[in-house]
């Protein structure tokens, strides 16, 4: 039913590490179904601390989310805007003025992170989860 309705059956490693599994995923033609995978992935994570949530397919961070009265943004990245400097200084510049330093990067690949991590804080599959719980662990002090 699901893959007569537009759904597709996408294979991904989960945020937490460990072997590919596969996933329906239904998105728009905008994005990569990596890159849509790990805005859900990590949109559902999130969930275990937060309500407030808001994504976005527009040139805001890809995620943005609250911890107490403070605002985090992700962007998360395939790889693809590397080779768009412009663009992607574009991107740093505008999450620089709305976020200051409490926006991260997210890459899908770990060989992408080194790229990225010298125009902002870069994280990983792996590294996303501690991070995100750091986050509200530093809200509760």
């Amino acid at each position: 039913f699901l893959l007569n309705n537009k759904y597709i059956i996408s294979s991904h490693v989960p945020l937490s590490g460990g072997r590919r599994e596969d996933y329906l995923l239904k998105h728009s033609n905008r994005e990569s179904n990596v890159h849509f995978f790990l805005v859900k992935a990590i949109e559902e994570y999130l969930r275990n601390f937060t309500n407030k949530i808001k994504l976005s397919e527009s040139v805001e961070a890809d995620i943005i989310f609250y911890s107490g009265r403070k605002k985090y943004a992700l962007e998360i990245e395939s790889g693809n805007s590397i080779n768009d400097q412009k663009k992607l200084m574009q991107k740093v510049s505008l999450l620089n003025k709305k976020f200051g330093k409490d926006w991260f990067f997210v890459v899908a690949d770990t060989p992408y992170a080194y790229k990225y991590e010298k125009f902002g804080n870069t994280l990983t599959r792996t590294t996303v989860c501690r991070t995100i719980r750091n986050c509200f662990e530093n809200a509760k002090k």
